[in-house]
């Protein structure tokens, strides 16, 4: 279904990475036939001020005969922009514990040759991240979902220390030795050692559980 309010002539988005100065992306809609409501992306500008021009390799080699420019140099410069953009997406995925089977070990038990087991009632201690409980009626157990500062969860602790094993492997290992560190550390003040008895995150101080409580 056309949108009326839609601008006839589109309207500007956030320009995708490795589209030259100088240059916008379009978000255009079809008007009718039977596509009509759908939309597409232009991309315009240039020295020439190019119109319709439909990928940013296309753009990017008109933008070069506009300045004179090796076409084929340009290209690559943007396929080295790919690529990086590429690398932090996976990195990202890892980091999220997207990761194989295979990975998630090498990153465990990297993490763990460096800190051993990650308890379970530091990982809210650690600087940006947060937890949720919920206590589950059917296995009468209280399920606990940690939060990175970006956003993301984990259901269990080894998929954090997967997290933070990543983060190593991609040479962040002093940054991940801090954290930790200040974790334990804020852990042991409140609660006088890394094992005070009981899970804060699942019971209380006298044992019973967040139910009973």
């Amino acid at each position: 279904m056309v949108d009326p309010s839609f601008p006839s002539g589109g309207r500007v988005i956030e320009s995708p990475p490795g589209l030259p100065e100088g240059w916008k992306a379009m978000e255009k809609m079809y008007k009718s036939g039977r596509l009509a409501g759908k939309t597409y992306i232009r991309f315009e500008g240039g020295p020439r001020n190019r119109k319709n021009i439909c990928t940013v390799p296309q753009a990017i080699t008109l933008n070069a005969d506009d300045l004179g420019l090796d076409p084929n140099a340009e290209r690559m410069k943007y396929d080295q922009i790919r690529a990086e953009v590429e690398a932090k997406k996976e990195q990202e995925r890892a980091e999220r514990g997207c990761v194989s089977k295979e990975q998630e070990e090498k990153a465990v038990d990297l993490f763990e040759r460096e800190f051993g087991k990650l308890e379970a009632a530091v990982v809210p201690q650690i600087e940006g991240w947060t937890y949720h409980t919920k206590w589950l009626e059917l296995s009468s157990q209280t399920h606990v979902t940690y939060y990175s500062p970006e956003g993301n969860s984990f259901g269990t602790v080894k998929k954090v220390e997967c997290s933070f094993g990543i983060r190593m492997m991609n040479g962040e290992e002093r940054d991940v030795k801090e954290l930790i560190k200040n974790a334990r550390a804020k852990f042991i003040k409140e609660y006088g050692s890394l094992d005070p008895g009981f899970n804060p995150l699942r019971r209380t101080s006298d044992g019973a559980s967040f139910k009973e409580a």
